[in-house]
């Protein structure tokens, strides 16, 4: 179904904002899988009755009745559902968008029919749609060497399913700290994972512990924060945004984004649920290195670009398999802004901070939550003083389904 598109133009803002962040998809994504193993529901329903759950988290919530499962844009629930399914036995079927079935999966599914998961690919090998059957007893070998993985959710999905194998994958990975959350949420429900620097593995389950109950707070997503920081970082006029619910020592690997705004935007952050506001910025060229928290590249950017800051944003070896390329599509919309002078390897972007800023563009997500909310951002801000046009802004529906409704003056034409 075609969204019309929403017209961005630089909006007044108060002195103090609140802004309500969608649940962590990364976190209950995990919990869930975890709490499915318990054969419990309590998060499961709890979050069935949630109005504003992101898109990614109630594929994956529908996703746990196995049978026929379209998992849409979300490549964590199709990469968890297929090792959890995989595991727990029956017959499935996995279908989803063009994208997702672009996106990498075959490491995990060579991996599962090497521990004896029939698998039928009902178009093209190695891709979407396809149907599996796990059948009791799986038998995976002694030690899988990961090593070269590509998305260290593979890892993830064999690690909460219940995989016993010691499973080798380097610390100095792409996205380790992804793996670094699991096992925190692992952890928190009992198991012992035997981990060195080279290579994890389950050693003990205490089944039965921490249950999901209704009294126990729902972390708010610090890959949301990011766009807030950015606003922050881009409107001098505001002077704090609170975001209540968003906890510190989350485990989630984008809470680097206070670290990173602090460093490079002067943007500080107080207090056990964060509140954001203005410190001494220090105005240079910006060096990230975020093979750890990739999903903050695009705010980063964007927020650079809006500040006319030079940069150079490594460890992005990862972004090209995302919901667009990334890395592309923020060179394409950039362009459309004006900035030039980009360089580009496999792993880094470069920017010298050229910019002819064009009053009127159609930005272009291709798809990409992501990219919406980051350009939508910069545009609101007023970094650039022009009208603009959205298109599809309802892809942000895949994390943060009441990302626009927070700012009530934007206009469909």
């Amino acid at each position: 179904m075609e969204h019309s598109p929403l017209i961005l133009r630089p909006l007044q803002f108060p002195d103090h904002l609140s802004a309500e962040l969608p649940m962590c998809k990364s976190t209950l994504a995990r919990d869930l899988i975890l709490e499915a193993n318990s054969g419990t529901s309590e998060l499961r329903d709890r979050l069935n009755l949630d109005p504003t759950l992101p898109h990614d988290l109630q594929v994956l919530v529908d996703g746990l009745r196995g049978g026929v499962i379209d998992c849409a844009d979300s490549g964590t629930a199709l990469r968890f559902l297929t090792a959890y399914h995989a595991v727990h036995g029956g017959r499935h079927t996995f279908t989803g968008s063009r994208r997702l079935g672009e996106r990498p999966i075959t490491e995990l599914l060579e991996t599962l029919h090497t521990a004896g998961v029939a698998i039928t690919y009902l178009e093209q090998e190695g891709q979407l749609p396809y149907t599996i059957e796990g059948k009791q007893p799986l038998h995976f070998p002694k030690t899988i060497d990961a090593t070269h993985w590509r998305s260290s959710q593979y890892l993830s999905a064999l690690l909460l399913s219940g995989c016993p194998s010691r499973l080798i994958y380097p610390e100095a990975s792409p996205s380790y700290a992804y793996v670094l959350l699991t096992l925190q949420r692992m952890q928190k429900q009992g198991y012992t994972v035997s981990k060195n620097r080279d290579s994890l593995q389950i050693t003990h389950h205490n089944t039965g512990s921490h249950p999901f109950g209704a009294t126990t707070p729902l972390q708010r997503d610090w890959s949301s924060a990011a766009y807030w920081y950015a606003l922050l970082a881009l409107c001098p006029e505001i002077r704090t945004i609170t975001l209540p619910g968003l906890y510190r020592d989350s485990g989630h690997p984008d809470e680097a984004v206070a670290a990173l705004y602090s460093q490079h935007f002067g943007i500080r952050t107080h207090g056990t649920e964060a509140t954001l506001m203005h410190s001494v910025a220090v105005k240079k060229t910006v060096v990230a290195d975020l093979s750890q928290s990739p999903d903050l590249f695009l705010t980063v950017a964007c927020t650079c670009l809006g500040l006319r800051l030079p940069f150079r944003l490594s460890g992005l070896t990862l972004l090209p398999h995302k919901e667009s390329d990334r890395i592309e599509s923020f060179l394409t919309n950039a362009t459309k802004l004006g900035a030039e002078g980009f360089r580009r390897t496999a792993s880094t972007l470069t920017w010298d901070g050229t910019l002819h800023p064009i009053p009127s563009a159609t930005i272009d997500p291709l798809g990409d939550h992501r990219v919406a909310m980051s350009f939508g951002v910069l545009l609101l801000s007023g970094a650039f003083d022009g009208s603009y046009r959205m298109q599809s802004p309802q892809v942000v529906g895949k994390s943060y389904p009441q990302f626009w409704a927070q700012f009530p003056s934007l206009k469909y034409p």
